[in-house]
């Protein structure tokens, strides 16, 4: 720093879907997806197949600079950058529901080379580190939104 500020740093979060019923559920991501075994591609739409567990991942991109200005953020005890991967499903009725899973991720690949001012490495993964060491992910309670019609825009309340 500040030469490697622009320096991307990129952290792949997985994660596994899993479709507990007999129907293949197609799930809309606001984020980009990948498959965990090929490493392809997969986008923002996704089938999973009834009784099937999809293991996928996601990319988080950052510049050093923004895990500095993160990591220095929580140092003096505010919350640093989080990111929400959402997945949305979609009854197929016009009366149906929307159900809505959330991923929330936080914390800092990079840490402090102690001793040395100003500098910073990736962080080494510590089991019993502290939260500010490592990247942590936790899934939300599903949200569930009910229409009367969704062609109208006819929400319940």
């Amino acid at each position: 720093m500040p030469r490697d500020r622009e320096i991307p740093i990129l952290v792949r979060q997985p994660l596994t879907v899993h479709n507990a019923t007999d129907q293949p559920m197609d799930l809309t991501a606001n984020l980009p997806l990948y498959d965990r075994e090929s490493r392809g591609l997969i986008g923002q739409q996704i089938t999973v197949p009834g009784r099937y567990s999809l293991r996928v991942y996601h990319v988080i991109q950052q510049t050093l600079g923004e895990w500095v200005a993160s990591a220095e953020l929580r140092e003096k005890g505010e919350p640093g950058l989080e990111w929400r991967l959402q997945f949305n499903y979609v009854d197929q009725a016009d009366t149906g529901a929307m159900d809505t899973y959330e991923v929330a991720t936080g914390g800092l690949p990079i840490e402090r080379v102690p001793q040395e001012l100003g500098n910073w490495r990736i962080a080494k993964l510590r089991l019993e580190g502290s939260a500010f060491d490592v990247i942590d992910s936790s899934v939300l309670p599903r949200r569930r939104r009910y229409w009367l019609s969704r062609t109208r825009n006819q929400e319940l309340e």
